[in-house]
């Protein structure tokens, strides 16, 4: 189970561990109830994760397209090196926002800056 945390409008979910198909469908339906309850503005802080299955990324961008249409957005926080790679390698780094810290996502919907750590 993974802990949601809220920051003002915007709620931080915090992973941990190995992201396979079974933690990214968690997620999945964690995303579907902050939609349901109009939080559309999320943040993944994948400071604890220690890899992702390449597999699964394509569900975590559905994700981030639904919650677009809302109006919302879904941004990465904290990722590693190696959970980067992963995303620059499937071709998600280029479709998603990634920031260095929690905060600097979170303050990303309030000032419109981006911080962005995929270069």
């Amino acid at each position: 189970m993974f802990e949601v945390s809220n920051v003002d409008d915007v709620a931080v979910l915090h992973l941990d561990g190995e992201l396979s198909f079974s933690e990214i469908q968690e997620i999945e339906g964690i995303l579907g109830k902050l939609m349901t309850s109009n939080k559309t503005k999320v943040v993944l802080n994948f400071q604890k994760v220690d890899h992702v299955n390449y597999k699964t990324i394509q569900i975590l961008l559905e994700g981030a397209l639904k919650l677009r249409t809302l109006e919302g957005d879904l941004k990465f926080a904290s990722m590693n090196h190696y959970t980067q790679d992963i995303f620059k390698f499937t071709g998600a780094a280029q479709m998603m926002e990634s920031y260095e810290s929690v905060f600097d996502a979170v303050m990303s919907f309030h000032h419109g800056e981006r911080h962005r750590t995929w270069h």
